[in-house]
């Protein structure tokens, strides 16, 4: 303990000059940026860990030891991070790759953890993976999962582990591999994951070693972007000062056929480019996009502070690899602007919304993720859906729909508002067609005459 504690201590003065620093890096390339402000963030987190736990704040043995709160996280986005991180730590090392393995279909997995402790374990855990291989090998991490459970795995082809061993694995002291290895590594990774509610469990043959991570999957918040959602002859505004991210939303754009849609994409380096563009060419901001970067190498403003200048934070969506960072955070929800994680920005689905089109179905959900799951399936299956959050802000637009189209209606609104006695309300105002689209057993609800049918969360076009 008195080791950890001066560990603690002695971290704290080299950590405050990166501290003071680090605002001075904007003249790196943005990659660069990213992973000395990760590491300054990693450093920061395990210091205040250590400091927390010599101040014996100890909760039980089946919980983590550090009693940092629980927050939720973008689960691809700290995978990618982390991984940046370690394959610049064994960039020596040539002859092993780290890859990761991300489906599209996993954009916008959240989960509720305590981020500095899974981003140790998942460290460590690679860090295992990485000194099991003699010459040459890889380490896949793969990030995967349905929708219930968001899964990580962490896939090696190193020498493996002896199965007299397994079992003993996860216990306290017990170490495979490692000259005066305390075994304390597994052990904790188990009690952290068990205590947000997920499971660990590790397989191993000659061939390699495969651990696999289970946790719950959770609701996104209100800063993230799950589906960008755009409308016919409208304007894209691209602004970013490296030329990969320019080049990965140019072929973002191209695949889903933007220009087939009438979609017009202006790409800018500097705040001062777009000024111009927008006091020069732009007559109206209705139907425009902005996707900003926050930092901008060698420009006097940074992306809030453009979207400020110019009064376009109804239009304006911030694109950061700064996208967990409190100030970044808070003005954010100040402005009303949401976010997409950078590393993000390939996997981010694109849908429209055509008001001329009669819609097929309505779906009211206070779930962004249920949102983007059932405009995923409309669009693969030829279908228009409208989507809302809230029952006020079905209320505004009922008016222009036909009381026969199909309405699914989530039986938990947010706020205490309950689906069916708002399906009851529709019902009076001469809709027909309202489903209750819940997770809970249909037996579970008393029958209700204004409701066709209780449903499950799944799109109905499969």
């Amino acid at each position: 303990q008195k080791i950890s504690s001066q560990v603690a201590h002695d971290i704290r003065s080299p950590l405050s000059a990166l501290e003071v620093i680090t605002p001075d890096l904007s003249e790196l390339p943005e990659d660069k940026r990213t992973i000395v402000r990760g590491a300054v963030n990693r450093i920061k987190d395990i210091a205040n860990g250590l400091m927390i736990q010599n101040r014996g704040l100890l909760i039980n043995n089946s919980q983590p030891i550090e009693n940092e709160v629980l927050t939720t996280e973008l689960l691809p986005a700290l995978v990618d991070a982390l991984l940046t991180e370690k394959r610049t730590q064994y960039r020596a090392r040539i002859e092993i790759e780290i890859e990761f393995d991300l489906s599209s279909s996993l954009y916008g997995v959240f989960v509720q953890t305590q981020s500095s402790i899974l981003k140790r374990v998942l460290s460590n855990l690679i860090n295992n993976s990485v000194e099991s291989i003699d010459g040459t090998g890889r380490v896949v991490v793969t990030v995967c999962g349905d929708d219930y459970n968001a899964n990580i795995l962490i896939k090696d082809t190193g020498r493996g582990i002896l199965p007299e061993v397994m079992p003993k694995l996860m216990q306290m002291g017990e170490s495979f591999g490692k000259i005066n290895g305390s075994g304390l590594g597994l052990y904790h990774a188990k009690q952290s994951i068990e205590s947000w509610g997920g499971r660990i469990s590790i397989s191993s043959n000659k061939n390699g070693t495969e651990v696999s991570i289970s946790l719950p999957r959770a609701s996104s918040p209100g800063w993230f972007v799950p589906v960008l959602l755009l409308e016919p002859d409208s304007v894209i505004v691209v602004l970013d000062d490296d030329s990969s991210i320019h080049k990965i939303w140019h072929d973002k754009f191209e695949s889903e056929k933007l220009s087939d849609y009438g979609v017009v994409v202006h790409h800018f380096s500097t705040t001062n480019d777009v000024v111009r563009w927008y006091r020069e060419s732009c007559t109206s901001n209705e139907r425009i996009i902005f996707l900003c970067d926050y930092e901008l190498i060698g420009d006097d403003l940074n992306g809030l502070e453009l979207v400020k200048k110019l009064s376009i934070e109804k239009n304006s969506i911030l694109v950061t690899s700064r996208f967990e960072e409190h100030d970044v955070m808070d003005e954010c929800s100040r402005m009303g602007v949401r976010m997409i994680p950078k590393g993000m920005a390939g996997f981010v689905p694109i849908a429209f919304s055509v008001k001329s089109v009669k819609p097929d179905a309505v779906l009211i959900d206070d779930d962004s993720l249920i949102h983007s799951i059932w405009s995923f399936s409309a669009k693969k299956n030829g279908k228009v859906i409208e989507l809302y959050f809230d029952s006020e802000a079905f209320l505004a637009q009922s008016k222009n729909l036909d009381r026969n189209i199909p309405i699914y209606i989530d039986s938990s609104l947010g706020n205490g508002v309950k689906g069916e006695n708002f399906a009851k309300e529709l019902y009076q105002m001469g809709f027909q067609e309202i489903y209750l689209s819940t997770g809970y057993d249909p037996k579970s609800f008393p029958e209700m005459s204004w409701i066709k049918g209780v449903v499950g969360k799944d799109p109905v076009w499969g």
